[in-house]
């Protein structure tokens, strides 16, 4: 081999070597995704609950990545989000998550649903096959379809792109699972690719709102989406609720669902159904019993305007 020749096959073994160390900066823990895929033995899901409006109870959980390490439990949010990672590492871990959910949820028996978390980019990397035959396993163990809710993000992506994206859900949704979509920010800009992609539920992030007023343009965005989710049939997921505000602007806005700090953080383990009844109950109670005065109040400054209004009218 001439000196050249081994420069270059030098180059390319450290470039490979590089590429294999893909190093990520994860909640002031530096790790590489090698440490994270093999250690799959300290990765488990954790769960946090969804509530149902309508009967105050505990319907669902969304199913979120924990890693054991010296520093404490972590979140896996930042591994999955890393778009310099391969594809193949991000469906691995993604897989094995899942599987430990699913096992958790059938040794519970719950008749509950599992919300499981969906990147656009990961599912058109293999056209959805992974998750389609992580489906089909869980059916043969006895988990309905409809027990499965597919939460996708980061489906910003191009035409061509969302209409392949759109093939998958609609084939997931033929077999009776459940298809979430996420809706973040202030924009409009998604909301006719929310609408291409047709799912079964539409999650608005109320996070933002925290500790601000409301924002025009995000009135704007929520007003379109709940027009969008009854022209669509899809129903209202509100997320990120951490306060009794925001709980108020999801009960107001027709929120059929909340999730959030406020109603419970991710654990490692499944609530009794009826947790926030209690809660839930006397909170609505006092949005109904405010309501109600408000509306009251308004009535009667009307009265007194028109009475008034009258009173100029006849000193003529």
């Amino acid at each position: 081999m001439n000196k050249r020749a081994f420069r270059s096959q030098v180059k390319s073994d450290i470039h490979g070597i590089i590429k294999a160390f893909i190093v990520i900066e994860w909640e002031g823990l530096v790790m590489d995704a090698l440490d994270v895929m093999g250690k799959k033995e300290e990765i488990f899901p954790y769960f946090q609950p969804i509530v149902s409006a309508d009967k105050q109870q505990i319907i669902g959980y969304e199913v979120l990545g924990r890693m054991k390490t010296e520093e404490g439990i972590k979140s896996l949010g930042f591994f999955f989000r890393d778009q310099s990672i391969p594809e193949e590492y991000i469906l691995e871990i993604d897989s094995h998550i899942r599987d430990c959910a699913i096992d958790i949820f059938l040794e519970r028996g719950t008749s509950q649903c599992l919300f499981f978390n969906a990147s656009a980019r990961h599912l058109l990397f293999d056209h959805g096959e992974t998750l389609t035959h992580s489906l089909e396993e869980y059916s043969n163990k006895g988990i309905a379809y409809d027990q499965i809710v597919i939460e996708v993000s980061d489906y910003d992506i191009g035409d061509d792109e969302l209409q392949k994206l759109q093939h998958i859900l609609t084939y997931y949704k033929s077999l009776g699972v459940q298809v979430a979509v996420s809706h973040a920010g202030n924009s409009m800009s998604n909301i006719e690719k929310i609408a291409i992609l047709n799912p079964n539920i539409i999650k608005v992030g109320l996070v933002n709102l925290k500790d601000k007023g409301m924002p025009p343009e995000y009135r704007e965005v929520l007003y379109a989406l709940s027009m969008l989710g009854r022209k669509i049939g899809s129903t209202l997921l509100f997320e990120g609720i951490e306060g009794i505000g925001q709980l108020k602007y999801a009960w107001e806005n027709g929120g059929r669902y909340y999730q959030g700090y406020y109603l419970g953080k991710p654990a490692e383990d499944f609530l009794d159904v009826n947790q926030y009844r209690e809660l839930l109950t006397k909170e609505f109670q006092h949005f109904i019993t405010h309501e109600r005065k408000r509306l009251l109040s308004l009535y009667e400054l009307s009265q007194n305007f028109n009475r008034h209004l009258q009173q100029q009218i006849q000193a003529k």
